[in-house]
């Protein structure tokens, strides 16, 4: 079972491309062309802490080492796919059927889904989250930013 910061850091794990992100995000600040681009609310002290984590994991063994593997694979640098999958339905006895248009070709419907890396393993990613919050260096439990409501 998992403790509420592991919890937590699984959500900003999730989420971090949204959390760093200032300009694609939605809590992004865009640059003015005078500087830099500033960075959004978003960016707390929990995502900076995690940020430091995962570097320190970098550099541990090769079982934590490994471990930030799949947690790169899993959330970080998983993309968002959407793929049609073909829509059933249900018919006397066990089997099912497509569903089928006017003209007789199979109705399909988009799925939002992740495209990451097969060797990828989820429990090996929450075994990751667990290390970081078992290291966690701040005197405060993380938090997820007040914005991710709007992302």
């Amino acid at each position: 079972m998992e403790s509420n910061r592991a919890a937590v850091l699984w959500r900003i794990a999730e989420l971090y491309p949204l959390l760093v992100d200032p300009l694609n995000g939605k809590a992004g600040l865009p640059g003015t062309g005078e500087g830099w681009a500033g960075m959004p609310a978003t960016y707390t002290p929990t995502v900076k802490e995690f940020e430091r984590l995962m570097a320190v994991m970098r550099e541990r063994d090769s079982l934590v080492r490994t471990l930030r593997w799949h947690l790169l694979e899993w959330h970080l640098k998983a993309s968002r796919v959407i793929r049609l999958e073909p829509v059933f339905v249900k018919t006397k006895g066990p089997h099912r059927r497509y569903l089928l248009d006017e003209e007789g070709n199979r109705v399909t419907r988009p799925v939002l889904g992740w495209c990451r890396d097969a060797r990828a393993s989820e429990p090996h990613a929450r075994l990751a989250v667990c290390w970081i919050a078992s290291q966690w260096g701040l005197p405060s439990e993380p938090m997820l930013p007040k914005a991710v409501g709007s992302l």
